[in-house]
């Protein structure tokens, strides 16, 4: 059987992918879901746009490293959510976990793993006490590790603290990873303070020099109330692979909203992605959304 990144496929057609962070960065925000309300949420998310939910939503289920309760809730989204989205883990950027994360999606049709690499010095030094040259050569190693691991679970880098690290070092190991095998490659803004210009000049710049076979994802911090803005920039500079969580659950102040996102594409379609722009293989059913915003937020009282 052939593989085949669905993921990718569609971005790389102009269409929006939502990569939802309710489940795996809202745990950070002191909202733990239980493994049978991820389940459930990623059900509901997925049947936003029907059959075509695993082209269109990526589901975050967690963060198998952290304990066993955890690998098994997210071998539990894998398994029982399959085919109403893509499953994703994510793990830091250590062999070990990310045996496990591919492990936690071995089997699920579209699974993936994103796995955290610093890109700025600053970031580096905090989580690998290495340069960032050196975790971005550690991270080309890793996208190869995850190929041998299982060719059919897709792997992403996500670049942590891309808004504070240099564009063309971003751009050379990005197609580095995309050479290896990473499906995408996603720039984070992590302490959620970059400007929405500074924001259109990454992403574009790193676009340019990277090249068509890279990519790009955002993953885009709200602390400084810049979240939407700013994924309205990437949008902008073609990036079509975007970050939301529902009711903008995340750590800190968290990130934008899916609800919000959702609406506001279906209602400015053209200004944002361009006149011609086709965003969608099935149209979200933007009917679900009040309910499964509910539904989230009932869930986090319950807590």
């Amino acid at each position: 059987m052939v593989f085949v990144d669905v993921v990718r496929e569609s971005a790389a057609a102009g269409r929006v992918v939502l990569w939802e962070e309710s489940a795996r960065d809202g745990a950070q925000a002191k909202t733990l879901m239980t493994p049978g309300f991820r389940v459930r949420l990623a059900r509901e998310t997925g049947r936003v746009f029907g059959a075509d939910g695993p082209r269109h939503a990526v589901f975050a289920a967690g963060f198998p490293a952290v304990c066993g309760e955890e690998f098994e809730a997210v071998r539990r989204v894998a398994t029982e959510a399959e085919g109403a989205v893509s499953v994703a883990a994510v793990c830091r950027g250590a062999r070990r976990d990310l045996e496990q994360a591919v492990a936690s999606v071995r089997g699920s049709r579209h699974a993936r793993v994103m796995v955290v690499v610093p890109a700025s010095d600053a970031m580096a030094h905090v989580m690998v006490h290495r340069t960032a040259p050196e975790a971005l050569a550690d991270g080309v190693d890793l996208v190869k590790r995850a190929r041998d691991l299982d060719e059919e679970v897709a792997v992403d880098v996500c670049l942590a603290d891309a808004s504070r690290a240099g564009h063309l070092l971003m751009a050379h190991y990005a197609q580095a990873m995309t050479g290896a095998g990473a499906g995408l490659i996603v720039l984070a803004d992590t302490v959620g303070g970059q400007l929405p210009h500074d924001c259109r000049e990454m992403f574009g710049r790193v676009r340019a020099e990277a090249g068509d076979e890279v990519v790009l994802a955002s993953h885009l911090h709200n602390d400084l109330g810049l979240g939407l803005a700013n994924t309205l920039e990437a949008l902008a500079a073609g990036v079509r692979v975007v970050s939301a969580s529902w009711l903008g659950i995340a750590e800190r102040a968290g990130m934008v909203a899916t609800e919000q996102l959702l609406f506001l594409l279906a209602r400015h379609t053209a200004d944002v992605l361009g006149a011609d722009a086709t965003p969608w293989w099935t149209p979200p059913d933007l009917t679900r959304l009040p309910v499964i915003a509910r539904t989230v937020a009932a869930r986090r009282v319950s807590r």
